[in-house]
Protein backbone atom coordinates (compact mmCIF):
# COMPACT_ATOMS: atom_id res chain seq x y z
CA UNK A 1 0.00 0.00 0.00
CA UNK A 2 1.28 3.45 -0.88
CA UNK A 3 1.95 5.26 2.45
CA UNK A 4 1.23 8.57 0.73
CA UNK A 5 -2.39 7.46 0.19
CA UNK A 6 -4.99 6.97 2.93
CA UNK A 7 -6.69 3.74 1.86
CA UNK A 8 -8.53 0.91 3.55
CA UNK A 9 -7.10 -2.57 3.75
CA UNK A 10 -7.50 -4.93 0.82
CA UNK A 11 -10.93 -6.65 1.05
CA UNK A 12 -9.85 -9.66 -1.04
CA UNK A 13 -9.83 -11.96 2.01
CA UNK A 14 -13.43 -11.11 2.93
CA UNK A 15 -14.61 -11.43 -0.67
CA UNK A 16 -12.86 -14.78 -1.10
CA UNK A 17 -14.49 -16.18 2.06
CA UNK A 18 -17.91 -14.95 0.98
CA UNK A 19 -17.51 -16.55 -2.46
CA UNK A 20 -16.43 -19.87 -0.94
CA UNK A 21 -19.35 -20.08 1.47
CA UNK A 22 -22.02 -19.01 -1.00
CA UNK A 23 -20.70 -21.47 -3.60
CA UNK A 24 -20.57 -24.27 -1.02
CA UNK A 25 -24.19 -23.61 -0.04
CA UNK A 26 -25.36 -23.11 -3.64
CA UNK A 27 -26.45 -19.59 -2.72
CA UNK A 28 -26.79 -16.84 -5.30
CA UNK A 29 -26.24 -13.95 -2.86
CA UNK A 30 -24.33 -13.17 0.30
CA UNK A 31 -22.80 -10.47 2.47
CA UNK A 32 -20.32 -9.92 5.30
CA UNK A 33 -21.41 -7.50 8.03
CA UNK A 34 -20.08 -5.91 11.23
CA UNK A 35 -22.48 -5.39 14.13
CA UNK A 36 -22.08 -3.23 17.22
CA UNK A 37 -24.14 -2.34 20.30
CA UNK A 38 -27.89 -1.90 19.98
CA UNK A 39 -28.70 1.33 18.16
CA UNK A 40 -25.42 1.37 16.23
CA UNK A 41 -25.98 0.90 12.51
CA UNK A 42 -24.40 -2.30 11.11
CA UNK A 43 -21.69 -1.94 8.48
CA UNK A 44 -21.63 -4.01 5.30
CA UNK A 45 -18.03 -5.01 4.57
CA UNK A 46 -18.72 -6.69 1.23
CA UNK A 47 -21.65 -8.26 -0.60
CA UNK A 48 -22.31 -10.53 -3.54
CA UNK A 49 -25.22 -10.01 -5.98
CA UNK A 50 -27.26 -8.15 -3.34
CA UNK A 51 -28.94 -4.78 -3.73
CA UNK A 52 -28.14 -2.14 -1.15
CA UNK A 53 -31.71 -2.15 0.14
CA UNK A 54 -31.84 -5.95 0.56
CA UNK A 55 -28.45 -6.03 2.28
CA UNK A 56 -29.50 -3.24 4.66
CA UNK A 57 -32.80 -4.99 5.47
CA UNK A 58 -31.10 -8.29 6.23
CA UNK A 59 -28.36 -6.60 8.26
CA UNK A 60 -31.05 -4.95 10.39
CA UNK A 61 -32.72 -8.34 10.87
CA UNK A 62 -29.41 -9.84 12.05
CA UNK A 63 -29.06 -6.92 14.47
CA UNK A 64 -32.42 -7.78 15.98
CA UNK A 65 -31.27 -11.38 16.45
CA UNK A 66 -28.11 -10.18 18.15
CA UNK A 67 -30.03 -7.95 20.55
CA UNK A 68 -31.43 -11.04 22.26
CA UNK A 69 -29.62 -11.90 25.51
CA UNK A 70 -28.46 -15.36 24.42
CA UNK A 71 -28.64 -18.05 21.78
CA UNK A 72 -31.34 -20.69 21.38
CA UNK A 73 -30.02 -22.47 24.47
CA UNK A 74 -30.12 -19.30 26.54
CA UNK A 75 -26.31 -19.16 26.88
CA UNK A 76 -24.21 -16.04 26.40
CA UNK A 77 -21.44 -16.44 23.88
CA UNK A 78 -18.57 -14.58 22.29
CA UNK A 79 -15.17 -15.36 20.87
CA UNK A 80 -16.62 -18.27 18.87
CA UNK A 81 -19.21 -19.11 16.27
CA UNK A 82 -22.92 -19.20 16.97
CA UNK A 83 -24.74 -21.43 14.49
CA UNK A 84 -28.29 -20.89 13.25
CA UNK A 85 -30.79 -23.60 14.05
CA UNK A 86 -33.19 -22.69 11.23
CA UNK A 87 -33.11 -21.04 7.84
CA UNK A 88 -34.78 -17.62 7.98
CA UNK A 89 -37.15 -16.42 5.27
CA UNK A 90 -38.52 -12.99 4.56
CA UNK A 91 -41.79 -11.95 2.94
CA UNK A 92 -40.24 -11.86 -0.53
CA UNK A 93 -39.21 -15.49 -0.40
CA UNK A 94 -35.50 -14.91 0.33
CA UNK A 95 -34.00 -17.70 2.40
CA UNK A 96 -30.88 -16.89 4.40
CA UNK A 97 -28.51 -18.56 6.79
CA UNK A 98 -26.17 -16.38 8.88
CA UNK A 99 -23.01 -17.51 10.62
CA UNK A 100 -22.13 -15.20 13.50
CA UNK A 101 -18.78 -14.73 15.21
CA UNK A 102 -19.16 -12.56 18.31
CA UNK A 103 -15.74 -11.08 19.03
CA UNK A 104 -16.82 -9.15 22.15
CA UNK A 105 -20.02 -9.04 24.19
CA UNK A 106 -21.12 -6.07 22.07
CA UNK A 107 -19.63 -6.63 18.63
CA UNK A 108 -19.94 -9.42 16.10
CA UNK A 109 -19.15 -10.22 12.48
CA UNK A 110 -21.74 -12.03 10.39
CA UNK A 111 -21.53 -13.97 7.15
CA UNK A 112 -24.88 -14.38 5.42
CA UNK A 113 -25.63 -16.69 2.48
CA UNK A 114 -28.92 -16.05 0.72
CA UNK A 115 -30.97 -17.27 -2.23
CA UNK A 116 -34.20 -16.05 -3.70
CA UNK A 117 -36.10 -19.30 -4.38
CA UNK A 118 -38.76 -21.04 -2.30
CA UNK A 119 -37.24 -24.50 -2.16
CA UNK A 120 -37.94 -26.20 1.11
CA UNK A 121 -34.74 -28.22 1.40
CA UNK A 122 -32.64 -27.76 4.50
CA UNK A 123 -29.59 -26.48 2.60
CA UNK A 124 -28.30 -24.25 5.38
CA UNK A 125 -28.88 -26.69 8.20
CA UNK A 126 -27.35 -29.66 6.40
CA UNK A 127 -24.19 -27.94 5.24
CA UNK A 128 -23.45 -25.23 7.80
CA UNK A 129 -21.82 -27.62 10.30
CA UNK A 130 -19.42 -28.80 7.61
CA UNK A 131 -18.19 -25.23 7.16
CA UNK A 132 -17.49 -24.50 10.81
CA UNK A 133 -13.92 -25.80 10.93
CA UNK A 134 -12.66 -23.29 8.37
CA UNK A 135 -15.22 -20.46 8.38
CA UNK A 136 -14.82 -19.69 12.09
CA UNK A 137 -11.06 -19.01 12.13
CA UNK A 138 -11.26 -16.93 8.95
CA UNK A 139 -14.09 -14.84 10.36
CA UNK A 140 -11.94 -14.32 13.45
CA UNK A 141 -9.03 -13.18 11.28
CA UNK A 142 -11.25 -10.76 9.36
CA UNK A 143 -12.56 -9.36 12.65
CA UNK A 144 -9.05 -8.84 13.99
CA UNK A 145 -7.98 -7.20 10.73
CA UNK A 146 -10.93 -4.79 10.91
CA UNK A 147 -10.20 -4.10 14.58
CA UNK A 148 -6.53 -3.38 13.84
CA UNK A 149 -7.51 -1.15 10.93
CA UNK A 150 -9.90 0.82 13.15
CA UNK A 151 -7.14 1.24 15.75
CA UNK A 152 -4.62 2.42 13.14
CA UNK A 153 -7.18 4.80 11.66
CA UNK A 154 -7.91 6.28 15.08
CA UNK A 155 -4.21 6.73 15.80
CA UNK A 156 -3.65 8.29 12.37
CA UNK A 157 -6.52 10.75 12.94
CA UNK A 158 -5.08 11.66 16.34
CA UNK A 159 -1.64 12.23 14.82
CA UNK A 160 -3.14 14.31 12.01
CA UNK A 161 -4.50 16.78 14.55
CA UNK A 162 -0.92 17.87 15.28
CA UNK A 163 0.30 20.57 12.94
CA UNK A 164 3.55 18.92 11.92
CA UNK A 165 4.51 16.19 9.50
CA UNK A 166 5.42 12.69 10.62
CA UNK A 167 7.04 10.09 8.36
CA UNK A 168 7.96 6.62 9.59
CA UNK A 169 10.74 4.97 7.57
CA UNK A 170 11.73 1.31 7.44
CA UNK A 171 15.30 0.04 7.58
CA UNK A 172 15.64 0.67 3.83
CA UNK A 173 14.64 4.33 4.30
CA UNK A 174 11.34 3.78 2.47
CA UNK A 175 8.22 5.50 3.85
CA UNK A 176 6.15 3.15 6.00
CA UNK A 177 3.63 5.76 7.20
CA UNK A 178 3.03 9.38 6.15
CA UNK A 179 0.55 11.56 8.03
CA UNK A 180 -1.72 14.15 6.40
CA UNK A 181 0.49 17.19 7.16
CA UNK A 182 3.56 15.43 5.77
CA UNK A 183 1.62 14.53 2.61
CA UNK A 184 0.77 18.22 2.17
CA UNK A 185 4.45 19.14 2.43
CA UNK A 186 5.43 16.40 -0.03
CA UNK A 187 2.71 17.51 -2.47
CA UNK A 188 3.99 21.10 -2.29
CA UNK A 189 7.45 19.76 -3.21
CA UNK A 190 9.27 22.71 -1.65
CA UNK A 191 11.86 21.62 0.92
CA UNK A 192 10.83 17.94 0.87
CA UNK A 193 9.62 15.79 -2.03
CA UNK A 194 8.98 12.25 -3.20
CA UNK A 195 11.70 10.46 -5.11
CA UNK A 196 10.08 7.32 -6.45
CA UNK A 197 9.47 5.10 -3.44
CA UNK A 198 11.87 7.15 -1.31
CA UNK A 199 12.01 10.74 -0.07
CA UNK A 200 14.44 13.55 -0.79
CA UNK A 201 14.95 17.22 -0.08
CA UNK A 202 14.48 19.86 -2.78
CA UNK A 203 18.09 20.95 -2.41
CA UNK A 204 20.79 18.42 -3.43
CA UNK A 205 23.06 19.12 -0.45
CA UNK A 206 20.07 18.90 1.91
CA UNK A 207 19.20 15.52 0.38
CA UNK A 208 22.69 14.18 1.12
CA UNK A 209 22.49 15.40 4.74
CA UNK A 210 18.97 14.02 5.17
CA UNK A 211 19.76 10.58 3.78
CA UNK A 212 22.99 10.40 5.78
CA UNK A 213 21.12 11.23 8.99
CA UNK A 214 18.43 8.63 8.26
CA UNK A 215 20.97 5.88 7.53
CA UNK A 216 23.07 6.82 10.56
CA UNK A 217 20.12 6.85 12.98
CA UNK A 218 18.59 3.62 11.66
CA UNK A 219 21.91 1.80 12.21
CA UNK A 220 23.35 3.46 15.30
CA UNK A 221 20.19 4.22 17.24
CA UNK A 222 21.37 7.74 18.09
CA UNK A 223 18.77 10.00 19.68
CA UNK A 224 18.08 12.52 16.90
CA UNK A 225 19.47 14.84 14.25
CA UNK A 226 18.10 18.31 13.41
CA UNK A 227 18.40 19.61 9.85
CA UNK A 228 17.14 22.61 7.89
CA UNK A 229 15.59 21.81 4.49
CA UNK A 230 15.79 24.95 2.40
CA UNK A 231 12.82 26.27 0.44
CA UNK A 232 12.61 28.74 -2.42
CA UNK A 233 10.11 31.25 -1.01
CA UNK A 234 9.84 30.55 2.72
CA UNK A 235 12.03 29.83 5.69
CA UNK A 236 13.57 26.33 5.76
CA UNK A 237 11.58 23.39 7.04
CA UNK A 238 12.85 22.03 10.36
CA UNK A 239 13.49 18.29 10.01
CA UNK A 240 14.15 16.07 13.02
CA UNK A 241 15.41 12.54 12.31
CA UNK A 242 14.98 10.22 15.29
CA UNK A 243 15.75 6.53 15.67
CA UNK A 244 12.89 4.35 16.93
CA UNK A 245 15.41 1.82 18.23
CA UNK A 246 13.50 -1.12 16.70
CA UNK A 247 15.08 -4.44 15.91
CA UNK A 248 15.14 -5.07 12.17
CA UNK A 249 13.16 -8.04 10.94
CA UNK A 250 11.44 -9.36 7.83
CA UNK A 251 8.23 -7.44 8.62
CA UNK A 252 9.89 -4.17 7.62
CA UNK A 253 8.75 -2.36 10.76
CA UNK A 254 9.54 1.37 11.03
CA UNK A 255 13.09 2.07 12.16
CA UNK A 256 13.27 5.88 11.92
CA UNK A 257 10.88 8.77 12.44
CA UNK A 258 11.12 12.01 10.46
CA UNK A 259 9.35 15.02 11.97
CA UNK A 260 8.75 18.05 9.72
CA UNK A 261 7.93 21.45 11.22
CA UNK A 262 7.03 24.52 9.17
CA UNK A 263 8.19 27.72 10.95
CA UNK A 264 5.94 29.82 8.70
CA UNK A 265 2.72 28.14 9.92
CA UNK A 266 0.49 30.49 11.90
CA UNK A 267 0.56 29.52 15.60
CA UNK A 268 -1.52 32.44 16.88
CA UNK A 269 -4.59 30.28 17.57
CA UNK A 270 -2.67 28.05 19.98
CA UNK A 271 -0.89 31.04 21.58
CA UNK A 272 -4.29 32.66 22.14
CA UNK A 273 -5.70 29.44 23.62
CA UNK A 274 -2.74 29.14 25.99
CA UNK A 275 -3.16 32.77 27.07
CA UNK A 276 -6.81 32.08 27.89
CA UNK A 277 -5.74 29.02 29.87
CA UNK A 278 -3.51 31.30 31.98
CA UNK A 279 -6.52 33.54 32.64
CA UNK A 280 -5.31 36.51 30.57
CA UNK A 281 -7.87 39.04 29.42
CA UNK A 282 -8.33 39.80 25.72
CA UNK A 283 -6.04 42.84 25.96
CA UNK A 284 -3.40 40.98 27.99
CA UNK A 285 -3.52 38.11 25.48
CA UNK A 286 -3.08 40.50 22.55
CA UNK A 287 -0.02 42.03 24.22
CA UNK A 288 1.46 38.59 24.92
CA UNK A 289 0.88 37.50 21.32
CA UNK A 290 2.72 40.59 20.02
CA UNK A 291 5.64 39.85 22.33
CA UNK A 292 5.77 36.19 21.29
CA UNK A 293 5.80 37.37 17.69
CA UNK A 294 9.02 39.30 18.36
CA UNK A 295 7.70 42.78 19.08
CA UNK A 296 9.07 44.99 21.84
CA UNK A 297 6.74 46.50 24.46
CA UNK A 298 6.96 49.83 22.61
CA UNK A 299 6.08 48.23 19.25
CA UNK A 300 3.22 46.30 20.84
CA UNK A 301 1.84 49.47 22.41
CA UNK A 302 1.89 51.25 19.04
CA UNK A 303 0.09 48.33 17.33
CA UNK A 304 -2.50 48.22 20.10
CA UNK A 305 -2.90 52.03 20.07
CA UNK A 306 -2.24 52.37 23.80
CA UNK A 307 0.31 54.27 25.87
CA UNK A 308 3.63 52.57 26.64
CA UNK A 309 2.96 52.99 30.37
CA UNK A 310 -0.40 51.23 29.93
CA UNK A 311 1.30 48.39 28.05
CA UNK A 312 3.83 48.02 30.85
CA UNK A 313 1.01 47.88 33.40
CA UNK A 314 -0.68 45.13 31.39
CA UNK A 315 2.65 43.31 31.15
CA UNK A 316 2.99 43.23 34.94
CA UNK A 317 -0.43 41.56 35.13
CA UNK A 318 0.66 39.05 32.47
CA UNK A 319 3.82 38.28 34.48
CA UNK A 320 1.75 37.68 37.63
CA UNK A 321 -0.75 35.36 35.89
CA UNK A 322 1.89 33.32 34.05
CA UNK A 323 4.38 33.08 36.91
CA UNK A 324 7.12 34.85 34.93
CA UNK A 325 9.22 37.92 35.68
CA UNK A 326 10.88 39.02 32.43
CA UNK A 327 9.74 39.37 28.83
CA UNK A 328 12.14 36.68 27.57
CA UNK A 329 10.93 34.30 30.27
CA UNK A 330 7.30 34.97 29.28
CA UNK A 331 7.98 34.26 25.61
CA UNK A 332 9.90 31.10 26.47
CA UNK A 333 7.09 29.86 28.75
CA UNK A 334 4.43 30.39 26.10
CA UNK A 335 6.45 28.86 23.27
CA UNK A 336 7.25 25.80 25.38
CA UNK A 337 3.58 25.38 26.14
CA UNK A 338 2.41 25.40 22.53
CA UNK A 339 1.19 22.10 21.11
CA UNK A 340 0.60 22.72 17.43
CA UNK A 341 -2.82 21.25 16.75
CA UNK A 342 -4.41 22.05 13.41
Amino acid sequence: MDPFLATHQDSAQAEALLDLVTNQLDASMGMLTLHGPEGERPRILTSRNMSTSLASTMAASIDRDLSRPGDSNGAEWWGAMAWPSTVSRDGDGHARVTFLYRATPWRAIGLTACRDDRREDRWGELQSSELKSWVEPILGLIWRAEHEYALREGLARAIDRFDFGIVLLDADASPWFVNARARQLFDAGDGIRRAGHAIAASDFDDTIRLQTAIRHDSVSGDSFHVLLLHRTRMRPLIAVVASLDCEHDLCGKPATALYLLDPDRDSRAMVSALCRAHGLTATESELAMHLVGGATVENAANRMHIQIQTARAYLKQVFAKTGTHRQAELVRAILRGIVLIG
